[in-house]
């Protein structure tokens, strides 16, 4: 008796349905994976972004402290309150053909423990009150050396006197007269610009201007010095743009570019409008803005006004998406002959989903999972759930202590930071994220303002008690601050908003001296009936 066999019309028509299904299976399952990799491609460049701003905001965060630092000695010596050792008038002379006056070098003193001092007019009479404040100005030789010290990228550091000269660090070199009478229209109306007055912010930063000094494209954060209720000048430091674009370079991801804004909306180094006439000014959601064939993140540098802006091409996105996905497709489609390859490679796909969702160095949650988190956690506290605190952990001169003691060691300090942290607490619910270099985020049930303040204090308590030794800190070892903030049904406020309260709170702990938590508390907000 013969074997039955099957009709080769059979046979073929059962592979062909079998191709044309994998073929399906295969387009829908590349096409996954497209999207993901656009979506992480995206989130990548915002990580970027929001690493440079926060990169930034710390540089800029230095730069205003040394202005704060310095203005105070200023006002101390012009009030009397500090005495000067040295009279310098002795040692001005005329400049005739600049139409002013120099400062020589007082004898006993080394060139480069000197500034430069010029100015317009005649050298100031002795015992006048611009000669006293002329006095002042050389007297903080020793600080503008130091701060000067601190940074060799610095270009200038200064004090400008409204009397109409100015002393500057380091020493110009011999001969040159740097003094411009256009350095005095900082105290009036300019164009497009808001006067100085006491009454307002005393520390404000400049655009991007052209150094006099030949020192290329740079930025100035000045703060006011007062001498009984007036102006008397101003204290500066200049920063170099390029200093600033090697903060940029260190994140650049492919298919990105990541711009710096200054707080006049312009481009710091000159470059193009943001597509579709985005202004830089206006407020900008968490989320992608698209415009044609590219997505604009819009990222705060807070407090300064300064803006990262990243522009990323959506269709080198896709090319990108799909040079990672075709060899994938193509395995997809030749291995689909088998129920158990498919179950396996589902369930690869499972674990990558959920790898995607952690934080590879510390092993805490990652960004993309505290946005989805928080925003649920969030809205559910808003309808009258569990209150949720938002906590914003940063470590203290962390670049200082990579700096001094490599990255293998910064990388090993996070770990520690992060079991630390999450060894403060013991809900089941709460939660600790990486949100990108040493930036922390918690999520916790608290009930109130006081016990959110107390966990704060907690995990600063926590890292101190790990007595990892950091030369580069004041407090000699590594310490964290905390910006938190709480959300309940009588504080309802969105995410972004939520952050930005948090993040105010950690500014005002790392400029009341670190190593603290600061809470912030909003004033309650009447609900629609």
């Amino acid at each position: 008796m013969k074997r039955p066999t099957i009709p080769g019309k059979m046979v073929q028509s059962a592979a062909r349905g079998f191709l044309t299904v994998a073929l399906f299976v295969s387009i829908a399952l590349t096409g996954f994976e497209v999207s993901q990799s656009m979506r992480r491609q995206s989130d990548e460049a915002r990580e970027a972004g929001l690493s440079s701003a926060a990169r930034i905001a710390r540089e800029l965060d230095l730069r205003e402290q040394a202005v704060e630092a310095l203005a105070a000695t200023a006002e101390d010596i012009l009030s009397g309150r500090l005495t000067t050792a040295e009279t310098i008038t002795p040692y001005l002379r005329a400049v005739p053909e600049r139409a002013g006056f120099a400062m020589s070098a007082p004898p006993g003193y080394r060139a480069e423990d000197l500034g430069g001092l010029m100015g317009e007019g005649d050298p100031p009479v002795a015992g006048s009150e611009a000669a006293a404040e002329i006095d002042m100005a050389f007297a903080l030789s020793e600080e503008l050396k130091l701060v000067h010290g601190h940074d060799e990228s610095l270009p200038w550091v200064y004090y400008i006197s409204k009397r109409g000269f100015f002393y500057i660090f380091p020493r110009p070199p011999e001969g040159s007269f740097l003094w411009n009478h256009e350095l005095l229209k900082r105290y009036d109306m300019l164009p497009g610009a808001a006067p100085l007055k006491l009454e307002g912010p005393r520390t404000g930063w400049s655009a991007v201007y052209s150094d006099t000094g030949g020192k290329g494209p740079m930025t100035t954060v000045s703060r006011l010095v007062e001498h009984h209720g007036q102006i008397a000048g101003d204290i500066s430091v200049d920063v170099s743009v390029r200093t600033l674009a090697e903060l940029l370079h260190d994140d650049r991801v492919p298919d990105s570019t990541l711009r710096l804004f200054d707080p006049t909306g312009a481009d710091f180094l000159g470059g193009s409008r943001l597509p579709g006439g985005i202004s830089i000014q206006e407020p900008h959601p968490s989320t992608p803005i698209r415009v044609g064939d590219v997505e604009v993140y819009i990222l705060d540098v807070n407090p300064s006004g300064w803006h990262v802006g990243v522009v990323t091409s959506r269709r080198a996105m896709l090319w990108t998406a799909l040079r990672q996905s075709s060899l994938h497709g193509l395995l997809v489609l030749f291995s689909l002959g088998s129920l158990i390859l498919f179950v396996a490679l589902t369930r690869a796909l499972q674990l990558v989903e959920s790898q995607s969702r952690h934080d590879a160095l510390t092993g805490l949650y990652n960004r993309r999972h505290f946005d989805e988190v928080a925003e649920v956690a969030i809205a559910k506290a808003r309808r009258g759930g569990t209150p949720v605190a938002l906590l914003i952990v940063d470590v203290d001169h962390f670049k200082k202590y990579n700096d001094r003691l490599g990255h293998y060691a910064g990388d090993q300090a996070l770990r520690d930071l992060a079991t630390a942290v999450r060894g403060s607490l013991r809900r089941a619910g709460d939660g600790v994220f990486r949100l990108g270099g040493e930036e922390f985020a918690v999520l916790a049930s608290v009930e109130d303002y006081d016990k959110l303040q107390q966990l704060g204090d907690k995990l600063c308590d926590a890292v101190r008690a790990l007595g990892i030794v950091h030369e580069g800190s004041d407090l000699g070892h590594v310490s964290i601050s905390v910006g938190a903030t709480l959300v309940d049904a009588a504080h309802w406020v969105d995410m972004d908003k939520a952050y930005q309260a948090a993040d105010k709170a950690l500014y005002q702990a790392k400029s009341t001296g670190r190593d603290r938590a600061v809470v912030h508390r909003p004033a309650p907000i009447a609900q629609a009936v």
